[in-house]
């Protein structure tokens, strides 16, 4: 019994003693207050921005530091995964644990930069907002965050934006995007855009330089996998006559045919006006083809195709142009795509480039496509590698959603995963020599529950009673951690993922200041 108990504090020596050379080794890199390498330099401007230094697209600090963006989305102390057993969520835990909201915040805060995480993602919690939010002041330390505005959700749920997506005849896939062509999806825009929840509002907003960037949508329907989403052209094709996206479609092909008699000749229709008669007008048409591949007469699927250039093209401008009416120094980050392993349709990639400072795109989709056609680099919206065996979990069996290989047997096997994909995108290269990936967004701080309905998951850096999968918190003891708090208390002893996390990080920092350095000696 003496001899196990001795063996099980070596270990939690030998653990501590592996995160604390981490820490150490991450101490010897000199970084800005942003998080951002000294040595690499690019252009201060007191805002971030994306810069190409070398052969590498980076993001760079107000500063003027190289970045490459290691960040969790959804960072909080709400019950986002579900309850446990015992009726208790992550709101519980770490409302006993830390007392108050604010200070989960603070102890977060502090938690994520000792990981080597430098990035606040999508939905952040505003207890930990480097701004201040709803009144409150900044959290401290603070740490560089993503604003996301969902116009196209928020304007159809808000402020009866039509879903174009609706009403088409024989429409299977579902979803929603908004009829950009309707006047009150411009209007809805300018509304949104200016709405503030940060502490001394929108001038306090437009005028801080912590902020990442903006997404302008989340995983709309259409902007995504070209094998998976609706073909919104298709769409557009089939809408109903009341709606502008319908009116837009008739107007491409009138603009584009002149003539009932040639459209009829070559769509094969029969139209007899441009209007509706309630059957045979253009607005009376329906969707021809599939509802992803669109139209199997080339003629019709390159006007769908045409279409559906224009549906992005102003879906983009108007919430780029909106957003930067009032926050003209801040990155836009894209709209977030839902690839996985495929890619957007050219005709969206190119209508948005002009409008975007990187893509969002899916872990496994195809980065180098992207910045090939468009010259654009990208950013890993939301990846995620579970090791359900090891942790509070075990009863679930693992099932792979969406990334192939992203199950792990271990903590220690997921930080080994962990640490792989990073060093992928990393030195993702294109044909051309540049690394175009910027960074990569976690999704998400805290484990769900066995008993949540939706994804029964291990997604967590921490287990759903705030213990880190560290090697030391999450464990069946109970302990004090070094800043005073309890820790352990779970039902089983859990591994150490989080060994992989920083090893990550210090190797993205070392492989950045690796090539600033081979670079300067080349000068």
């Amino acid at each position: 019994m003496r001899k196990s108990i001795k063996i099980f504090f070596l270990i939690i020596f030998l653990v501590l003693l592996s995160n604390a050379a981490l820490m150490a080794a991450a101490d010897e890199i000199k970084f800005d207050k942003y998080g951002g390498l000294k040595a690499v330099k690019g252009k201060a401007s007191g805002f971030f921005r994306i810069e190409k230094i070398g052969d590498r697209f980076l993001f760079v600090t107000p500063d003027g530091h190289g970045f490459w963006s290691m960040g969790i989305n959804f960072i909080s102390n709400a019950d986002g995964g579900g309850i446990d057993d015992e009726g208790l969520g992550y709101i519980n835990y770490s409302k006993e644990k830390y007392t108050s909201a604010p200070n989960w915040g603070v102890q977060t805060a502090r938690k994520m930069k000792r990981w080597g995480i430098n990035t606040i993602g999508m939905f952040g919690s505003s207890y930990l907002d480097p701004n201040g939010m709803h009144h409150r002041k900044a959290t401290e330390p603070k740490l560089p965050i993503v604003y996301h505005k969902r116009y196209g959700y928020y304007g159809i749920r808000d402020y009866a934006v039509p879903n174009m997506l609706t009403g088409i005849d024989g429409y299977r896939a579902g979803g929603t995007f908004p009829d950009v062509f309707s006047p009150r999806f411009e209007k809805w825009a300018d509304i949104y855009a200016k709405r503030s929840k940060v502490t001394g509002g929108i001038e306090a907003e437009r005028a801080s330089p912590w902020i990442l960037g903006y997404v302008v949508a989340e995983e709309l329907r259409g902007l995504g996998s070209k094998t998976r989403h609706t073909h919104l052209g298709w769409a557009a094709s089939g809408a109903p006559v009341k709606y502008p996206v319908k009116q837009a479609w008739r107007d491409l092909l009138r603009e584009k045919y002149k003539t009932l008699d040639k459209l009829n000749k070559i769509h094969g229709t029969r139209y007899k006006s441009w209007e509706s008669d309630g059957k045979s007008g253009v607005l009376d048409g329906k969707a021809d083809g599939h509802f992803i591949k669109g139209s199997s007469n080339p003629a019709i699927k390159a006007d769908q195709d045409e279409m559906l250039y224009r549906i992005a093209e102003r879906f983009f401008k108007i919430t780029t142009e909106a957003t930067k009416r009032y926050f003209p120094n801040h990155l836009i980050l894209g709209a977030n795509m839902s690839t996985w392993d495929d890619v957007p349709r050219d005709e969206i990639l190119l209508a948005a480039k002009d409008y975007v400072d990187l893509f969002g795109i899916s872990v496994n989709g195809d980065h180098k496509y992207i910045y090939e056609l468009t010259g654009k680099p990208t950013l890993v919206y939301t990846w995620w590698i579970t090791a359900e065996p090891d942790s509070p979990l075990h009863s679930i069996k693992c099932k792979e959603i969406y990334i192939k290989g992203s199950c792990a047997g271990s903590q220690e096997e997921r930080g080994e995963l962990y640490k792989k994909k990073i060093r992928k995108l990393l030195n993702m290269r294109a044909s051309d020599g540049t690394y175009m990936v910027v960074g990569a967004l976690w999704w998400k701080y805290a484990d769900n529950s066995h008993m949540w309905w939706q994804q029964q998951r291990n997604f967590g850096f921490v287990t759903l009673k705030d213990n880190a999968y560290d090697g030391i918190e999450a464990t069946k003891a109970k302990s004090i951690d070094p800043q005073g708090y309890p820790v352990g208390g779970e039902s089983r002893d859990y591994g150490n993922f989080i060994g992989g996390v920083m090893e990550a990080a210090d190797e993205v920092n070392r492989t950045i200041l690796d090539e600033a350095a081979a670079a300067e000696g080349d000068r």
